[in-house]
Protein backbone atom coordinates (compact mmCIF):
# COMPACT_ATOMS: atom_id res chain seq x y z
CA UNK A 1 0.00 0.00 0.00
CA UNK A 2 0.81 3.28 -0.81
CA UNK A 3 1.90 5.66 1.76
CA UNK A 4 -1.27 7.49 1.34
CA UNK A 5 -3.54 4.94 0.29
CA UNK A 6 -4.43 4.27 3.51
CA UNK A 7 -7.10 7.03 3.35
CA UNK A 8 -8.31 6.92 -0.07
CA UNK A 9 -9.51 2.97 0.07
CA UNK A 10 -12.53 2.40 -2.39
CA UNK A 11 -13.67 -0.80 -0.11
CA UNK A 12 -14.46 -0.73 3.79
CA UNK A 13 -14.52 -4.51 4.72
CA UNK A 14 -13.93 -4.88 8.85
CA UNK A 15 -10.28 -5.26 8.10
CA UNK A 16 -10.03 -2.05 5.83
CA UNK A 17 -11.59 -0.23 8.69
CA UNK A 18 -9.41 -1.76 11.51
CA UNK A 19 -6.26 -0.69 9.49
CA UNK A 20 -7.54 2.93 8.76
CA UNK A 21 -8.51 3.47 12.08
CA UNK A 22 -4.84 2.09 13.59
CA UNK A 23 -3.41 4.36 11.07
CA UNK A 24 -5.60 7.32 11.79
CA UNK A 25 -5.09 6.96 15.72
CA UNK A 26 -1.19 7.27 14.92
CA UNK A 27 -2.03 10.73 12.71
CA UNK A 28 -0.81 13.99 14.48
CA UNK A 29 -3.55 16.51 15.31
CA UNK A 30 -7.05 16.58 14.16
CA UNK A 31 -6.15 18.89 11.35
CA UNK A 32 -5.02 16.21 10.03
CA UNK A 33 -7.69 13.71 11.53
CA UNK A 34 -10.38 15.73 9.89
CA UNK A 35 -8.49 15.37 7.05
CA UNK A 36 -8.46 11.99 6.21
CA UNK A 37 -11.87 10.99 7.60
CA UNK A 38 -13.22 13.54 4.46
CA UNK A 39 -10.93 11.96 1.79
CA UNK A 40 -11.72 8.51 2.91
CA UNK A 41 -15.60 9.29 3.32
CA UNK A 42 -14.97 10.91 -0.66
CA UNK A 43 -13.43 8.16 -1.60
CA UNK A 44 -16.43 5.99 -0.42
CA UNK A 45 -18.97 7.56 -1.61
CA UNK A 46 -17.41 7.62 -5.41
CA UNK A 47 -17.72 3.72 -5.16
CA UNK A 48 -21.25 3.55 -3.62
CA UNK A 49 -19.99 3.18 -0.07
CA UNK A 50 -22.85 5.97 1.23
CA UNK A 51 -23.46 4.52 4.28
CA UNK A 52 -19.86 4.41 5.68
CA UNK A 53 -19.29 7.55 3.77
CA UNK A 54 -21.64 9.16 6.25
CA UNK A 55 -20.62 7.75 9.15
CA UNK A 56 -16.57 9.02 8.41
CA UNK A 57 -18.26 12.33 7.88
CA UNK A 58 -20.30 12.26 11.04
CA UNK A 59 -17.22 10.92 12.77
CA UNK A 60 -15.63 13.95 11.64
CA UNK A 61 -17.68 15.99 12.44
CA UNK A 62 -18.39 15.27 16.17
CA UNK A 63 -14.55 14.13 17.22
CA UNK A 64 -12.59 16.91 15.08
CA UNK A 65 -15.02 19.79 13.98
CA UNK A 66 -11.78 21.55 12.42
CA UNK A 67 -13.39 25.27 10.56
CA UNK A 68 -10.73 24.40 7.65
CA UNK A 69 -12.95 20.83 6.99
CA UNK A 70 -16.49 21.96 8.07
CA UNK A 71 -17.75 23.59 4.78
CA UNK A 72 -16.82 20.56 2.94
CA UNK A 73 -17.81 17.75 5.58
CA UNK A 74 -21.56 19.12 5.54
CA UNK A 75 -21.54 19.72 1.86
CA UNK A 76 -19.77 16.40 1.38
CA UNK A 77 -22.39 14.72 3.65
CA UNK A 78 -25.07 16.00 1.51
CA UNK A 79 -24.41 14.36 -1.43
CA UNK A 80 -24.49 10.76 0.44
CA UNK A 81 -27.83 11.72 1.91
CA UNK A 82 -29.26 12.74 -1.60
CA UNK A 83 -28.10 9.08 -2.97
CA UNK A 84 -30.36 7.61 0.04
CA UNK A 85 -32.87 10.08 -0.79
CA UNK A 86 -32.74 11.71 2.51
CA UNK A 87 -33.75 15.46 1.05
CA UNK A 88 -34.49 17.14 4.52
CA UNK A 89 -31.26 15.93 5.84
CA UNK A 90 -29.83 16.64 2.95
CA UNK A 91 -31.17 20.33 2.77
CA UNK A 92 -30.32 20.57 6.41
CA UNK A 93 -26.30 19.47 5.67
CA UNK A 94 -26.57 22.00 2.54
CA UNK A 95 -27.40 24.71 5.28
CA UNK A 96 -24.82 23.92 7.57
CA UNK A 97 -22.17 24.22 5.10
CA UNK A 98 -23.38 27.66 4.06
CA UNK A 99 -23.36 28.89 7.39
CA UNK A 100 -19.71 27.52 7.51
CA UNK A 101 -18.91 29.27 4.74
CA UNK A 102 -20.08 32.65 6.63
CA UNK A 103 -18.57 32.25 9.25
CA UNK A 104 -14.77 31.24 7.63
CA UNK A 105 -15.19 33.21 4.30
CA UNK A 106 -12.21 31.90 3.42
CA UNK A 107 -13.31 28.40 2.98
CA UNK A 108 -14.99 27.82 -0.01
CA UNK A 109 -17.51 25.38 -1.30
CA UNK A 110 -19.90 24.66 -4.18
CA UNK A 111 -22.20 24.14 -1.55
CA UNK A 112 -24.20 27.18 -2.10
CA UNK A 113 -25.23 25.67 -5.98
CA UNK A 114 -25.67 22.24 -4.63
CA UNK A 115 -28.70 23.37 -2.18
CA UNK A 116 -30.22 25.45 -4.83
CA UNK A 117 -29.94 22.50 -7.50
CA UNK A 118 -31.60 20.04 -5.24
CA UNK A 119 -34.35 22.21 -3.97
CA UNK A 120 -35.11 23.00 -8.20
CA UNK A 121 -34.83 19.05 -8.35
CA UNK A 122 -37.02 18.24 -6.31
CA UNK A 123 -39.37 21.19 -6.71
CA UNK A 124 -38.94 22.54 -2.99
CA UNK A 125 -40.94 25.39 -4.31
CA UNK A 126 -41.62 26.43 -0.45
CA UNK A 127 -37.42 27.24 -0.74
CA UNK A 128 -37.46 29.05 -3.79
CA UNK A 129 -36.91 32.07 -1.83
CA UNK A 130 -34.12 31.09 0.17
CA UNK A 131 -32.21 29.72 -2.70
CA UNK A 132 -32.59 33.17 -4.56
CA UNK A 133 -31.27 34.46 -1.51
CA UNK A 134 -28.38 31.76 -1.45
CA UNK A 135 -27.34 32.28 -5.03
CA UNK A 136 -27.52 35.96 -4.58
CA UNK A 137 -25.17 35.83 -1.76
CA UNK A 138 -23.05 33.10 -2.96
CA UNK A 139 -22.62 34.67 -6.66
CA UNK A 140 -21.15 37.79 -5.85
CA UNK A 141 -18.31 36.00 -3.45
CA UNK A 142 -17.76 33.08 -6.58
CA UNK A 143 -18.58 35.47 -9.41
CA UNK A 144 -16.96 35.30 -12.03
CA UNK A 145 -18.00 31.34 -12.12
CA UNK A 146 -14.95 29.06 -13.25
CA UNK A 147 -16.41 26.44 -14.96
CA UNK A 148 -18.95 26.00 -17.77
CA UNK A 149 -21.26 23.42 -15.93
CA UNK A 150 -21.18 25.90 -12.45
CA UNK A 151 -22.51 28.68 -14.59
CA UNK A 152 -25.45 26.39 -15.82
CA UNK A 153 -26.53 25.25 -12.75
CA UNK A 154 -26.78 28.52 -11.58
CA UNK A 155 -28.86 30.49 -14.42
CA UNK A 156 -31.01 27.04 -14.86
CA UNK A 157 -32.25 26.92 -11.17
CA UNK A 158 -32.58 30.99 -11.41
CA UNK A 159 -34.66 30.13 -14.63
CA UNK A 160 -36.90 27.27 -13.38
CA UNK A 161 -37.44 29.58 -9.68
CA UNK A 162 -38.60 32.32 -12.36
CA UNK A 163 -41.14 30.55 -14.50
CA UNK A 164 -42.67 29.60 -11.31
CA UNK A 165 -43.11 33.06 -10.29
CA UNK A 166 -44.61 33.60 -13.68
CA UNK A 167 -41.63 35.61 -14.63
CA UNK A 168 -41.73 34.70 -18.20
CA UNK A 169 -39.25 37.18 -19.77
CA UNK A 170 -36.72 36.82 -17.13
CA UNK A 171 -36.96 32.72 -17.21
CA UNK A 172 -36.54 32.87 -20.72
CA UNK A 173 -33.23 34.97 -20.56
CA UNK A 174 -32.25 33.08 -17.73
CA UNK A 175 -33.41 29.62 -19.77
CA UNK A 176 -30.53 31.03 -22.60
CA UNK A 177 -27.65 32.01 -20.47
CA UNK A 178 -28.14 28.45 -19.61
CA UNK A 179 -28.08 26.74 -22.78
CA UNK A 180 -25.02 29.26 -23.67
CA UNK A 181 -23.16 27.70 -20.72
CA UNK A 182 -24.13 24.14 -21.25
CA UNK A 183 -23.07 24.06 -24.57
CA UNK A 184 -19.38 24.74 -22.93
CA UNK A 185 -19.88 21.67 -20.67
CA UNK A 186 -18.70 18.68 -21.88
CA UNK A 187 -22.03 16.21 -22.35
CA UNK A 188 -22.51 15.00 -19.21
CA UNK A 189 -26.16 13.42 -17.75
CA UNK A 190 -25.28 14.63 -14.34
CA UNK A 191 -26.02 18.13 -14.72
CA UNK A 192 -29.58 17.45 -16.47
CA UNK A 193 -32.50 18.22 -14.23
CA UNK A 194 -35.17 15.99 -14.20
CA UNK A 195 -37.30 19.41 -15.21
CA UNK A 196 -35.37 19.99 -17.93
Amino acid sequence: MARDDWYRRTTWSDRDREEFNARLKRSRGDFHKAQYLRIQAFHLSQVGLHTAAIELVDRLLAEFPVDFEMASAHQQKTESLAKFGRTAEAIDEYRASLESERKYPGFRTSAWLGFAWLVADERLTDLYDEVLGVLDEFYRQHSPLTFPVDAYRFWAVKSVIADFKDERAAAEEFARSALAERQESIPDTDIMPRWG
